[in-house]
C-alpha cells in the first residue's frame, strides 16, 4: 500500500531565494512510522546535505514542542545546525503563528527556538557537548588531502590541525588558514578526509566527521569576529553548517578564554558555491572558564518547493483490537500477553522479501518483525529506537531463548 508525505525545500541561513543551503523536510502524519532505511532513501533521493523528517503533534504532545530526526544521504545525525534553523523557521511561519518559543526534540537532545517576526531569524539554543580531542592532524596530511594548499607559505607547514565535536557523532577537523586566506579558494571536493575517525578520542570514535577551511577576518572593531569558510565532508561541499561554524567557534572561544566571557561570531560560507549564505553564533564560556556554557545559532530561511512524496506502508489492523493480519494466517496468543501473533507456517522473512512489505509502529505500540512470527508488543517496547537495531541482533524470549530477530525488507 502506497502512501503520500507532503514535503517543502527550504533555503537557509539566506534570505535569498536559490542560495544558502538546501533542505528537505518531509512531513509524518500521526500515526504513520516510516523505517529506518525507508527515510535513509527518502534523505538520498533529495540527496541535500541534509534532510529533516518532521512528526506531527498528537494530543499527548507538550505544547509547542516538536520531534524531528536529520538524516545525511548516507545516515542519521543527531544534530544538525541548518535543518534546525529551517524546520524551526518553517514551524513558525505554518503552526506557530502566535508563538515567539518553539522546542524540537532531535536525537542530541532538546533545542529551545525563539523567533524574531521582525527579521524572519530564529535562535536555537543547541545542545553541546564540545570536546576538543588530544590528537592534532600534521600539516602533511592536510596537503595530502588537499594538494592545492601545497604552496602554503610559513607558519602553516608547520603548524597542525586541531578536531573539534559540538556533540558526540558530529566532530570537525579546523583547518585555520588566517595567514594566507587566499588559499581557501585552491581547496576542492575529495573523497579523502583530513582527519580519520582513529584520530578522535575513544568514546568519541563514530558519526559525521568533516573538514572545515577558515580564515578570520580583519576585526571592525565592534565586537563580532568575522569568518570566511567552507566545508566538506561525504565527498561534497556544504554551502552552510550549524554544527561545523558552532564546533569551530566553540574551539576558538576556548582558545580566547575568559570567564563567563561572551563571543559573538558572523560566519560567511557557501560563496565559492554561489549559493553565500551567513550565519551568526553566540558563544558563552562557563564561570570556572572549563568550557562552554551556551552556545546559540541564529539565522533565517526561505521556503522553496513544496509537493507529495510516495512512500510504501504496510496493512495494519486497526490499533484498537491491536493485532496485525499477515496474509490471512492462523493467529496464537503472544508470549507477552498483549496482543495476538500470526502463526506462520514459513519463515516470515521470506514472504516480506517477495511482498516488500514493511510493518509500521502504530500510536498504541511498536510492530516489528520476527524471524517466525509478528508482535506488536505495546506495554513492553516503548522506544522508538527499538525499530533502528541491527537487523542482525536477536531479543531474548520467554526462559531466556531468543525469541525475536529483527528483518527488515530494504
Amino acid at each position: 500500500m502506497a502512501k503520500r508525505l507532503s514535503y517543502n525545500t527550504l533555503d537557509v541561513f539566506t534570505t535569498q531565494l536559490f542560495t544558502g543551503n538546501q533542505l528537505g523536510l518531509v512531513h509524518v502524519p500521526a500515526g504513520t512510522t516510516l523505517t529506518q532505511p525507508q527515510k535513509q532513501r527518502i534523505a538520498k533521493e533529495f540527496n541535500y546535505s541534509e534532510s529533516v523528517f518532521l512528526y506531527e503533534r498528537t494530543s499527548d504532545s507538550s505544547a509547542a514542542t516538536y520531534d524531528a530526526q536529520i538524516f545525511l544521504p548516507t545516515a542519521e545525525i543527531p544534530f544538525a545546525g541548518h535543518p534546525t534553523i529551517g524546520t524551526a523557521v518553517w514551524i513558525f511561519d505554518n503552526l506557530e503563528k502566535d508563538s515567539d518559543e518553539i522546542t524540537i526534540n532531535l536525537k542530541a537532545g532538546p533545542v529551545p527556538v525563539k523567533f524574531d517576526r521582525a527579521t524572519g531569524t530564529a535562535a536555537a539554543t543547541i545542545p553541546h557537548n564540545v570536546r576538543v580531542h588530544s590528537k592534532r592532524i600534521p600539516w602533511g596530511r592536510v596537503v595530502e588531502c588537499q594538494p592545492g594548499l601545497a604552496s602554503a607559505r610559513e607558519p602553516l607547514p608547520d603548524s597542525s590541525v586541531p578536531i573539534a565535536s559540538i556533540v558526540s557523532g558530529v566532530s570537525f577537523a579546523l583547518v585555520d588558514m588566517t595567514a594566507q586566506p587566499e588559499l581557501l579558494a585552491n581547496v576542492v571536493i575529495t573523497k579523502d578526509d583530513i582527519a580519520e575517525a582513529g584520530d578522535l578520542d575513544e568514546g568519541w570514535q563514530h558519526g559525521l566527521l568533516g573538514n572545515v577551511f577558515y580564515y578570520v577576518k580583519p576585526d571592525q572593531g565592534d565586537g563580532v569576529v568575522r569568518i570566511r569558510q567552507r566545508m566538506m565532508a561525504i565527498n561534497l561541499e556544504d554551502p552552510a553548517t550549524g554544527a561545523a561554524c558552532s564546533a569551530l567557534v566553540a574551539y576558538l572561544a576556548l582558545q580566547r578564554g575568559g570567564r563567563a566571557e561572551r563571543y559573538k561570531f558572523e560566519i560567511e560560507q557557501g560563496v565559492e558555491m554561489g549559493r553565500a549564505s551567513v550565519i551568526f553564533v553566540d558563544v558563552v564560556l562557563r564561570e570556572d572558564e572549563q568550557g562552554v556554557e551556551r552556545i546559540e545559532l541564529k539565522g533565517q530561511a526561505v521556503e522553496v518547493m513544496e509537493g507529495s512524496l510516495r512512500v510504501s506502508i504496510a496493512y495494519i489492523k486497526s490499533a484498537k483490537s491491536n493485532w496485525i493480519r499477515t496474509h490471512g494466517y492462523g493467529h496464537v496468543p503472544c508470549i507477552h500477553s498483549c496482543s495476538i501473533l500470526p502463526k506462520v507456517p514459513r519463515p516470515l522473512s521470506a514472504d516480506i522479501q517477495h511482498h516488500n512489505h514493511v510493518l509500521e509502529r502504530t500510536h498504541l505500540g511498536e510492530a516489528f518483525l520476527e524471524c517466525y512470527q509478528v508482535c506488536v508488543a505495546r506495554h513492553r517496547y516503548r522506544d522508538p529506537e527499538f525499530f533502528d537495531v541491527d537487523k542482525n541482533q536477536s531479543f531474548s524470549g520467554v526462559g531466556g531463548k531468543p525469541a525475536y530477530r529483527w528483518y527488515d525488507s530494504y
